[in-house]
């Protein structure tokens, strides 16, 4: 099995992703990359909110001890139940036990998939879906999912979301920049902001990836 193309695709939306978050000044930091290529370590099912308990539940038991992070995103290829794209918990950026995510990939663009992981992201950070009564610079659309038509911008909401969440929430973590990372070779970039991740680029709807940011 070659790692040649999981991996570019995983450098292409990383660094996407990376783009996004510099319209907050957040920079995000690649420390790690792991691949589940002979078996799955949790089971993901098609329902999103218990493959997102049992996702979190082995990261704090086994992913934490093994490396720091603060953050994990797992990517996977199952198709969850309702439609859903993502599942996150809100305003959980730092928590051992709740501080993740987990994402749909059927073979999208790097560019939708870099929004989904911004999306359940921006839910860890403590923003909202944006109601009909928010403002976005470029038009409207459902944060904290950015509008990407011509450039990443998050809404006034989610900026907001984002700045009570940061005075009211422990964010000690957030402040620590890692001692190694990984450089993206896309377009020259450096991912940077304190988080790690492991991933599985989808084959089939049973392959698994995770993101630890």
């Amino acid at each position: 099995y070659s790692l040649f193309w999981p991996l570019k695709r995983i450098d292409v939306f990383i660094s996407l992703c990376h783009g996004i978050f510099l319209d907050i000044d957040f920079q995000i930091f690649l420390v790690g990359i792991e691949i589940w290529s002979e078996e799955n370590k949790v089971n993901i099912s098609d329902a999103a909110d218990s493959s997102l308990l049992r996702f979190l539940e082995w990261r704090e038991q086994v992913l934490l001890p093994r490396m720091h992070h603060d953050n994990v995103q797992l990517i996977s290829g199952v198709r969850f139940k309702n439609h859903i794209l993502g599942e996150a918990f809100l305003a959980q950026m730092c928590s051992e036990s709740h501080s993740g995510g987990v994402i749909r990939d059927t073979g999208i663009s790097p560019k939708e998939l870099a929004k989904y992981i911004a999306h359940e992201i921006g839910h860890n950070l403590g923003m909202k879906h944006d109601t009909e009564n928010c403002y976005c610079p470029v038009g409207p659309g459902s944060c904290p999912a950015p509008r990407y038509d011509i450039h990443p911008v998050f809404s006034e909401c989610s900026r907001h979301s984002l700045t009570r969440f940061l005075e009211e929430k422990n964010i000690t973590c957030l402040m620590n920049p890692p001692h190694t990372y990984i450089v993206s070779t896309t377009e020259g970039g450096v991912l940077r902001a304190t988080f790690y991740i492991f991933t599985y680029h989808m084959c089939n709807s049973d392959t698994i990836a995770m993101w630890c940011l």
